[in-house]
């Protein structure tokens, strides 16, 4: 029920009254008491999925907010749109992914109307509604298992873990250098829901947000604030770096190459040491 409805339900006049009377008299029970299950009419608006047509929705809030609440009834409603939907349900473990996103007082099994839940199938990590739709657990902490599986939709209870493959982006996106000054374009869905760091003497948007991270969410612009201690790893660059009052990156010692007495082997194994500590990102290229 929407359009027509939410006028009624917010109209306080005596004709407002009237008509919800009239709605309230012509459900039976079982449809009053399920009515408490239409989240579209029960929740806070910043707790419903955003409108038009995008790709991430990310809801950055503390405690108490009610993002596993908004996550499962989200994931409720494209089941019950779309029987052939295949939902990938991420959590830091497959054992949260239980406890919060589906047995949890939030979770999927909770909030859906008695005599409509799911199927919860813990051996095989799945949860199977009604019509045919299915939903997948998995842990953020093995993201190969994400691989082989084909998902419709996906649903993160938060920001544990990392899920990415270094060195890749969305196609069409042309590769950037590490660290940004100007905002890539608002248009192209390549880099929505992408992040970038603000690099100083940052101009348009992300002027004034320097060593910030930019988000694209909405088409607008969100920026966190670095913590101390932070870690990100730049998939352009293909290399870690540190915020330490400022972003660091480590870089590879320079290979000696004179002395009294030369180690042949030695000299190997620090060599493949470093490339090794490269191809993984802990180390960048040696100061020159």
């Amino acid at each position: 029920m929407t359009g027509p409805f939410n006028d009624m339900i917010s109209d306080f006049s005596e004709d407002g009254d009237k008509l919800r009377r009239q709605v309230t008299e012509a459900l039976d029970r079982n449809e009053r008491n399920s009515f408490a299950y239409l989240w579209e009419y029960t929740a806070p608006e910043n707790q419903l999925p955003p409108e038009g047509d995008w790709r991430i929705w990310m809801i950055m809030a503390g405690r108490g907010f009610g993002k596993t609440r908004s996550g499962a009834e989200w994931v409720r409603m494209i089941a019950d749109a779309n029987p052939d939907a295949r939902i990938a349900l991420v959590s830091s473990s497959l054992a949260e992914a239980r406890a919060v996103m589906v047995e949890g007082e939030s979770g999927l099994l909770a909030i859906c109307w008695p005599g409509h839940k799911p199927l919860f199938e813990p051996s095989l990590h799945r949860v199977r509604f009604r019509n045919g739709a299915q939903a997948q657990l998995f842990s953020a902490a093995e993201p190969e298992s994400l691989r082989s599986p084909q998902h419709s939709h996906a649903c993160r209870s938060g920001a544990e873990g990392v899920l990415r493959q270094p060195g890749t982006r969305p196609a069409g996106c042309p590769p950037r250098p590490s660290g940004h000054r100007v905002p890539p374009g608002t248009a192209g869905r390549c880099c929505r829901g992408r992040a970038f760091r603000v690099t100083a003497t940052a101009t348009g948007a992300w002027a004034g947000h320097e060593d910030s991270i930019a988000i694209l969410i909405g088409g607008g612009w969100h920026f966190v604030a670095p913590a101390e201690g932070m870690l990100l790893f730049d998939r352009d660059a293909v290399r870690t770096i540190m915020f330490r009052s400022q972003w660091e990156v480590a870089t590879a010692p320079v290979m000696p190459s004179a002395g009294a007495v030369v180690d042949t082997e030695a000299r190997a194994a620090l060599a493949g040491l470093i490339q090794a500590l490269m191809a993984i990102g802990i180390l960048g290229p040696a100061a020159s």
